[in-house]
């Protein structure tokens, strides 16, 4: 369970379109006004979670662990290179009134979504039995954890601008997620594929 969390967390608290978007927020002082676009966000992830979770569990059984395991390590190591990588650039200008369809929309369609979703459902479901009504509660509680992100960001940027505009700072926490995710990578590597 503790890497399904770290997993989603390392995904979801990295910088992308929709916490980009939200530091802008509250770089332009817009915290308050922001909390459509925060809501419409996490609801977003709740679609996905509960649309993915559920066909998922269709079509998962226990034996296709390792595979699945195999080829989400893989893309989970992928993604913290490009998160290592990665340059984030806050001067972008967003738009001027995005509240909770815009939020839902940028969430539902954002590739990283679909990251942070995908190898959930299909590797950490299974291995934890999470069925039936489960999804739905770990849907609910991945939509708070969802909301946190944009909303901290937005907090950041209308409390500590100087410190998210320096690009050393974004760098520094870049490759503590990235490696972060390196070491869920490896964990999942480990336990259900090698020691299969």
């Amino acid at each position: 369970m503790l890497q399904m969390i770290l997993y989603s967390i390392t995904i979801m608290y990295t910088p992308g379109p929709v916490t980009i978007t939200a530091a802008n927020l509250g770089l332009n002082r817009k915290f308050k006004s922001g909390l459509p676009f925060y809501a419409g966000v996490s609801i977003a992830i709740f679609a996905l979670y509960i649309i993915l979770g559920y066909f998922g569990s269709l079509l998962l059984t226990s034996f296709d662990l390792w595979p699945i395991s195999l080829v989400g390590g893989i893309y989970m190591l992928y993604l913290a290179f490009k998160i290592f990588k990665s340059e984030i650039d806050l001067d972008k200008p967003q738009k001027k009134n995005i509240g909770f369809f815009g939020g839902f929309l940028m969430q539902f369609f954002n590739p990283k979504a679909i990251i942070a979703v995908v190898p959930v459902i299909t590797i950490y479901f299974p291995q934890l039995q999470i069925t039936g009504i489960k999804i739905l509660f770990m849907a609910v509680f991945f939509t708070f954890l969802v909301f946190g992100s944009p909303a901290l960001y937005a907090m950041a940027g209308q409390f500590f601008s100087h410190i998210l505009r320096n690009k050393k700072a974004i760098k520094i926490f870049n490759k503590v997620m990235a490696l972060i995710l390196v070491y869920i990578a490896f964990s999942t590597l480990y336990h259900y594929v090698y020691l299969r």
